[in-house]
């Protein structure tokens, strides 16, 4: 996807805390069930979509793969 700048991946333990992982308790997550992918997207003026456009054409994607995706 071009507009995604970099991205890095989280498996079997929980990110580092931000705003919300705490408000959504991500903090406390781990085992082998739980990842989470963070996405960092390319500066506004250098793409087309809103970041929401982009979720959610991500999310819909991913939901044709095998890969569980959790809602939130």
């Amino acid at each position: 996807m071009p507009e995604v700048a970099d991205y890095t991946s989280y498996v079997g333990l929980a990110s580092p805390m931000d705003f919300n992982g705490l408000v959504r308790h991500y903090y406390l997550r781990q085992g082998d069930d739980v990842a989470e992918v963070r996405i960092n997207l390319a500066a506004r003026k250098n793409r087309r979509l809103q970041s929401h456009a982009i979720g959610l054409r991500m999310r819909n994607e991913l939901q044709r793969s095998p890969i569980a995706v959790m809602p939130g």
